[in-house]
């Protein structure tokens, strides 16, 4: 990681380190804390010195941190393994995981494997046909005399990246590392549906480069091949346009997903009557106000700015607020694919009197529904709902600003594009003094 993106990282680690240190039904302030020394001196190194948190981990907050962080493939859930990775650090079997040793973890190779000396190669389907049959020629003897070791095989991209065909020896690579440059190939071609696992092995392919910088690339890149890509942002593969910079966005979207889930599931109520329950004026919307009071009741006390990130990581069209399908698809759909479809939260973070019976728990939730929480313009001691307004309208201001600065960079690009294409193969329609001489034989049609 370079400077930039190592002080990234450990923001957004603090965040989620914050929220799976304290318990479902903790009270109080839990603002986070993203502490570094500042100095001019650490600035200008190589290495980002940061103060870690007071708090460390037991083994099942450890557990859901792996979840959210490697959902592509469950071997890499067991925190035996994966602790047995520190044994160059002393320590007991049951003993927490600190701050420090979850870095190096979330870090380590072991959940990344790659194969040296293993290439990958996109080719066109004439390519792939005229390599084939050279494999076939050559089939009791080594693919190339001079590196009898090599060995090649044709992998499908359309087809869930299967293998057709293979030359004698071939091994299968990484399951990480095939599946990243199946993604890669597969953002290349301009695809947009994602599943979420997959999303989450493409962003470590692209997270060197800015969320703008891709948007660009894929647009560019679908101009060329003549794809329509103009409602790219209403499919899954916004977020990785829009939304998140590094792999640590989505883990920490995904830990809120889940300690959100474990509070609402420690009160005893449902997802849908929590929305309900907070819907205060039924709209059908939890508006910045609404969600910040939500929040508070369930247990979370944050600044302004940290509610607006929770807005932001749980609305999908940009307007501040969280509809019924949106809330449902942060704290249902995406925890119950992180967590295997089970319930998030442990059983003892239920109340005693959500125990007694199906009709006395049917009795309280409506009880609940009915006493909805009085609308009140402070939400807690750290931050006021006004506040949270202005944040909202502060960073609408700041995001069409940014839109307007990305139309002119585009603008400036195509300009430039333009320039050298006159220049490559001249003007059409050409110009003179009275006359104007369109060409249709050309490369390039007319404007």
């Amino acid at each position: 990681l370079t400077h930039e993106e190592e002080h990234e990282m450990h923001k957004k680690l603090h965040l989620i380190w914050d929220l799976l240190s304290r318990s479902p039904d903790q009270e109080g302030d839990v603002q986070p804390r993203w502490i570094h020394d500042g100095s001019a001196e650490a600035s200008h190194s190589k290495e980002v010195h940061v103060v870690p948190p007071e708090k460390d981990l037991d083994r099942d907050s450890f557990l859901r941190l792996l979840q959210a962080s490697f959902d592509w493939d469950v071997a890499f859930h067991a925190v035996d393994a994966a602790l047995a990775l520190l044994q160059d650090t002393p320590r007991c079997k049951d003993a927490p995981v600190t701050y420090s040793e979850a870095c190096k973890l979330l870090r380590h190779s072991y959940f990344r494997p790659r194969d040296e000396g293993r290439n990958f190669v996109m080719v066109s389907l004439a390519e792939a046909e005229t390599l084939r049959r050279i494999m076939h020629c050559r089939l009791s003897k080594p693919l190339l005399r001079e590196h009898p070791a090599t060995t090649i095989a044709l992998r499908c991209v359309f087809s869930n990246n299967i293998v057709f065909d293979e030359a004698s020896g071939f091994s299968g690579g990484p399951r990480f590392q095939t599946s990243m440059i199946h993604q890669t190939a597969r953002f290349l071609d301009c695809q947009t549906f994602y599943k979420e696992h997959e999303l989450s092995v493409l962003l470590r392919a692209l997270q060197h480069d800015q969320p703008f910088a891709r948007r660009r690339y894929l647009e560019s890149l679908g101009g060329c091949r003549r794809r329509a890509l103009s409602n790219w942002s209403e499919q899954p593969i916004s977020a990785v346009l829009q939304r998140n910079w590094l792999e640590f966005d989505s883990t920490l979207s995904r830990v809120r997903a889940i300690r959100l889930r474990d509070a609402i599931e420690g009160r005893g109520l449902s997802i849908e009557a929590t929305f309900q329950r907070y819907d205060l004026d039924n709209s059908g919307l939890l508006e910045p106000m609404e969600f910040c009071r939500a929040l508070q009741d369930l247990g979370f006390a944050f600044t302004a700015a940290e509610v607006a990130n929770w807005l932001e990581a749980i609305d999908e069209n940009g307007d501040y607020c969280i509809s019924n399908s949106e809330f449902l698809a942060f704290v249902k759909t995406q925890v119950n694919i992180i967590m295997g479809g089970g319930l998030s939260a442990p059983s003892a973070s239920l109340r005693p009197e959500d125990t007694g019976g199906s009709a006395r728990k049917q009795k309280d939730l409506a009880s609940r529904l009915n006493n909805k929480p009085k609308l009140v313009r402070h939400t807690s001691a750290i931050v006021t709902a006004g506040e949270v307004e202005e944040e909202v309208h502060r960073r609408r201001a700041t995001q069409k600003k940014l839109e307007a600065e990305e139309e002119r960079l585009k603008e400036e690009e195509e300009e430039v594009i333009e320039v050298l294409i006159e220049e490559e193969i001249g003007q059409n329609p050409e110009t003179g003094d009275g006359w104007t001489d369109y060409s249709f034989q050309t490369a390039r049609l007319p404007k």
